[in-house]
């Protein structure tokens, strides 16, 4: 059975995310979407694949403690109070 360009392009997609190579996923997806035709739309799983390749690229690219999330500054608040003299109890 021959597969056509779209799904050998989806595989690779697939293939790039399992070795994490997510610039070369963004391109295989960039293969097919530009190869719809006005009428196609790209299925559920190849809108998953394309978020996850642009995601992973575009948070590769943030520095790391540019911005932190939320959930983190939280970590780091919390270690700072637990590992600083004055928060320990006086007895």
């Amino acid at each position: 059975m021959a597969s056509s360009a779209r799904d050998q392009n989806v595989y690779m997609a697939k293939l790039s995310e399992q070795a994490e190579r997510y610039e070369e996923m963004v391109e295989f997806m960039e293969k097919v979407s530009s190869s719809l035709s006005d009428s196609e739309e790209l299925t559920v799983e190849e809108r998953n694949l394309l978020s996850v390749a642009y995601k992973n690229v575009i948070g590769a690219a943030v520095p790391r403690g540019a911005s932190s999330p939320p959930s983190s500054r939280r970590r780091s608040l919390v270690a700072t109070r637990t590992t600083s003299p004055s928060s320990k109890l006086q007895i």
